[in-house]
């Protein structure tokens, strides 16, 4: 009996483990395992089936975990392989960005040159067309004429094209003859101007304004700049309008200048406040070692004026000019001024002025007949009582000109007489910003106990006056 048992034991144990042709127990995939876990519920009531389907459930587990581990191996590889990809991506994507930066850099480059040599030719050109010129120009309809500069109001169509500068008519007129159909114009910095052949030639101001401007000086020498009119003022005890009284007007206007103070209505405000620090200051004719008068005007009155209220207040540099000629003789005294004051102080029986001094020629042509040197410090100027009024017509031309054109480098601010000029640097040309105001009196001439009393009252609403 019991081998009857073993024997049936042995079969369905056989049945069992080969189930594949009798029973489909060999599932490998994780539905047939959850089926097979079901069936195993159902055969726990058969202990003898138990066992060995056990048993086949732990195979199927194990190949189950086999294939469960080569998946998750297959997954780590496809991870692996994603990395790189993401990887080799970012080192592209930063390869590309290197590129476009340094293509960005050489474009920069390249504009910072175009722009450096668009400058440099822009300079080349106002350095050629500065000053007064003979322009040989040809209309600007010809195709054949080449594209040189322009001489033409901006605003307007091109209208001719200047191809030749010349300093003398004789080589701008044989120049033309090979040309054609061309003609000849007077110029200045390039722009065709109306050639007055004196000081105005370097006056960049509308003719309205420099009629104005040549009456009153002309005025000032016919009336201020000869002896006999200097001792008839002497006698009536007058200030020239030129004189100390309008110093005091020089330095409200310095003051409001150098400060920033101009009107906002005025376009150059801010910017001359910019331009003019740390400037020097030179005082033509400034009266150096004047003796002491019954109205105690003496000593270079206005420098010392200047220099206590504007100068130390804004770092400026002064020096007073005058001449040094003893052969000549005002009042009967050489006019040896700066030697005179320099024995004087060598002597203990003067004290020195708290600024420079210099002696200057009759006829001042350049910043270096002022002792000034080449560089780019802006310069202020002032004649007032002294060249604006002794000066002719001819000397006045001859000043401006040496001046402009030494000073060509530097920002420059001349009080000349009652013109307030100013001269840009690298510009031949002086624009007129306004006038120093007309006085303290309608008729202009101050007694000196009358600027005494009234000095105070002057402010920048009656000092000077700009131009619009």
């Amino acid at each position: 009996m019991a081998t009857s048992i073993q024997w049936i034991i042995w079969r369905v144990g056989l049945w069992v483990l080969v189930g594949n042709a009798f029973y489909p127990l060999a599932a490998q995939t994780p539905t047939d395992y959850k089926t097979l876990q079901a069936e195993i519920k159902t055969f726990k009531k058969n202990p003898w089936l138990y066992d060995s389907l056990k048993q086949r459930l732990v195979f199927l587990e194990e190949s189950i975990l086999q294939e469960s581990g080569t998946n998750q191996q297959l997954l780590q590889v496809k991870d692996q392989q994603q990395r790189l990809i993401d990887s080799l991506r970012n080192v592209v994507a930063a390869q590309n960005q290197r590129l476009l930066d340094q293509q960005a850099f050489i474009q920069t480059l390249q504009q910072d040159l175009i722009t450096q040599q668009n400058t440099q030719q822009m300079l080349e050109q106002q350095q050629r067309q500065a000053g007064l010129w003979y322009v040989v120009v040809v209309p600007a309809t010809r195709p054949e004429t080449p594209k040189t500069h322009l001489l033409a109001d901006d605003n307007r169509a091109f209208e001719a094209l200047a191809l030749g500068y010349f300093k003398d008519q004789p080589s701008a007129w044989a120049y033309r003859q090979t040309l054609g159909e061309a003609s000849v114009h007077l110029c200045r910095d390039g722009a065709a101007v109306q050639i007055y052949g004196d000081w105005r030639d370097w006056m960049d101001v509308p003719d309205t304004t420099l009629a104005a401007m040549k009456a009153t000086l002309d005025k000032e020498h016919k009336t201020k700049g000869t002896e006999y009119s200097q001792e008839e003022h002497r006698q009536k005890g007058i200030v020239q309008r030129t004189g100390r009284a309008r110093g005091t007007d020089h330095e409200i206007f310095l003051t409001d200048l150098l400060a920033g103070n101009l009107p906002n209505r005025f376009a150059l405000s801010h910017s001359l406040s910019e331009v003019f620090q740390k400037a020097e200051f030179h005082d033509i004719g400034a009266a150096i070692d004047k003796p002491a008068d019954e109205w105690g005007e003496a000593d270079a009155p206005m420098t010392h004026d200047l220099y206590y209220n504007v100068a130390v207040k804004f770092g400026l540099k002064v020096t007073a000019h005058d001449l040094n000629e003893p052969d000549m003789l005002s009042n009967g005294e050489p006019m040896d001024f700066v030697d005179r004051y320099e024995r004087k102080v060598a002597e203990g029986s003067k004290k020195p002025y708290p600024f420079a001094v210099h002696a200057v020629p009759l006829l001042i042509k350049s910043l270096d007949d002022l002792g000034i040197k080449p560089g780019t410090t802006p310069i202020i100027l002032r004649a007032a009582n002294s060249i604006d009024i002794y000066y002719d017509n001819a000397q006045k031309t001859a000043h401006f000109k040496g001046i402009a054109q030494s000073a060509q480098n530097r920002a420059l601010l001349y009080i000349f007489n009652t013109q307030i000029l100013y001269k840009p640097a690298q510009s031949l040309w002086f624009t007129r910003l306004g006038t120093i105001a007309e006085g303290f009196t309608t008729e202009g001439n101050v007694p000196v106990d009358y600027w005494q009393k009234h000095k105070h009252e002057r402010n920048n609403s009656n000092a000077y006056r700009l131009d619009q």
